[in-house]
């Protein structure tokens, strides 16, 4: 309220002095320290990402607002809505950033060409939207497994899986998703932003690295195209081949899928149909390179289902929370039959194939973290309740031998963070290897996974607080900075 009136105050200033002449006798060496201090206290205002979200969200104004221009300029107007997008494009260039900086981090590291193992599987990387496990609220009851098929796959020799550590929770899949696909980090992004905004000429990620080798690139996401900047900027990481929910729909509609609701989105069943589509199709010759994120169970899980066929109870939920948990059961219980689905599929290909299957994050079950909170799955949110509210299953699964990892071995006993995932399934493949992945592969053995939320106590003189502030200037390197990691001085 405070900045409100004294904006309306200058306005109205400033229309009395336009329309009444009246001038103020106030020389250069007054105007030009006014201006100035003017000028800093703006800076001031605006000059962490932290900062940013403060001053937007007292205006009830939000980053996420820009995740798609049409219902942003609808609800803030267009002042509001410029505002969000312009300090939505702020990101502090760190102090000790510099040509040199990139240079030793990468001291050391080399391209790396692909084992002679490494057969150019298909490679099929799913993320399930709000996968995790329920079973997982103590005191929680429930008629069956709700993720029968994904531990029935764990239990297979070969497969790799465990905890994947996201940057999300309850929503803002754009943020763990562009950390899987880049490498990079949004943890000193401004907060609520969309990432892929900043993604606006061809920049290096785990798809370039296939797309380089030959590899046919294609992502399915039965949503609008224009979420997230997805469509403009999937291209520029090395996606070829966009399908989004107006093309699965045009596929329902010349008879190619069987396109089914439930739950208000398109399914998990149809969108693993399109999935088997894709790679089915004749024209995909080449190897191929499939990302895909599912929606049907994405929040709200308010009274989404009308069928149940699995039921949860918990006599310490409320009823609005009690039936949240009943809805994401469900929904994830579809996940999980839409898992054993493609998994099959997978096991009787004739082309080699890993699929890589993970989480976003958890849902949101209730106001107030209530599922987890009346449960008794958190508490007193020390670093272990952090880990329960920021990791998610993941498997790594294929159909044939998958060798040897420095991050990822074969069981259920692992944890990786989601910008290693697929540098992880990299190496279980074989394939070739950056110097950029090669230091992300070095920060693993720092401090296996981390992020802002976990870990808070880092001992500023370890090898895991330089491997942290490495990752930090690699991401404004790229997104924002002169792309020194990009140039021959530092191969």
């Amino acid at each position: 309220m405070l900045y409100a009136a004294l904006i309306g105050f200058v306005v109205i200033m400033a229309v009395v002095v336009y329309f009444s002449g009246a001038s103020l006798p106030l020389g250069a060496l007054i105007r030009l320290p006014m201006l100035a201090v003017i000028g800093i206290l703006m800076f001031t205002a605006v000059s962490t990402p932290q900062k940013i979200t403060s001053l937007l969200n007292r205006h009830s104004l939000y980053l996420e607002d820009m995740a798609l221009q049409t219902s942003n300029y609808s609800a803030n107007g267009f002042f509001g809505a410029f505002t969000v997008n312009i300090l939505s494009s702020n990101i502090q260039k760190p102090e000790d950033y510099s040509e040199d900086a990139i240079i030793s981090l990468l001291s050391g590291c080399t391209d790396k060409a692909a084992d002679d193992t490494f057969s150019s599987p298909d490679i099929i990387v799913v993320l399930s939207e709000s996968f995790w496990d329920p079973t997982l609220l103590p005191g929680t009851t429930f008629s069956a497994d709700p993720l029968a098929n994904y531990r029935r796959l764990c239990k297979e020799e070969g497969t790799v899986s465990g905890r994947f550590f996201t940057t999300g929770f309850g929503g803002g899949t754009v943020r763990p998703e562009f950390e899987i696909l880049t490498g990079l980090s949004t943890d000193y992004l401004p907060s609520g932003c969309v990432p892929w905004q900043y993604i606006t000429k061809s920049t290096d990620s785990y798809v370039s690295i296939y797309q380089s080798l030959g590899y046919t690139t294609a992502a399915i996401h039965p949503y609008n195209a224009s979420f997230y900047c997805r469509k403009t900027a999937y291209p520029k990481i090395g996606i070829d081949n966009l399908y989004f929910e107006d093309e699965i729909y045009a596929l329902g509609k010349e008879g190619t899928l069987n396109v089914t609701i439930d739950g208000g989105q398109i399914t998990d069943d149809t969108f693993v149909d399109a999935l088997i589509w894709y790679l089915e199709q004749e024209a995909v010759q080449k190897p191929v390179f499939l990302y895909g994120i599912s929606m049907e169970n994405h929040q709200p899980y308010t009274n989404k289902y009308t069928d149940y066929s699995i039921t949860a109870q918990n006599s310490a939920f409320d009823a609005d929370v009690q039936n949240a948990v009943q809805n994401f059961t469900q929904g994830v219980a579809h996940a999980d039959e839409a898992l054993g689905k493609l998994a099959a599929y997978v096991k009787n290909r004739d082309r080699d194939t890993v699929l890589v299957w993970f989480g976003d994050h958890l849902p949101t079950l209730g106001a107030n973290m209530g599922a987890y909170v009346q449960s008794g799955m958190v508490g007193t949110y020390d670093e272990a309740d952090y880990e329960r509210l920021y990791s998610t299953p993941f498997l790594v699964y294929a159909n044939f031998d998958l060798g040897e990892s420095s991050m990822l071995q074969k069981g259920s006993d692992n944890s990786i963070p989601s910008y290693n995932l697929l540098n992880g399934v990299g190496q279980l493949i074989g394939a070739p290897r950056t110097r950029y992945t090669q230091f992300l592969e070095q920060y693993y053995h720092a401090i296996p996974y981390y992020n802002i939320r976990l870990h808070k106590n880092i001992d500023a003189a370890s090898a895991a607080a330089s491997f942290i502030n490495g990752h930090k200037l690699f991401t404004y390197d790229v997104i924002a900075g002169e792309r020194y990691s990009y140039s021959t001085k530092a191969s």
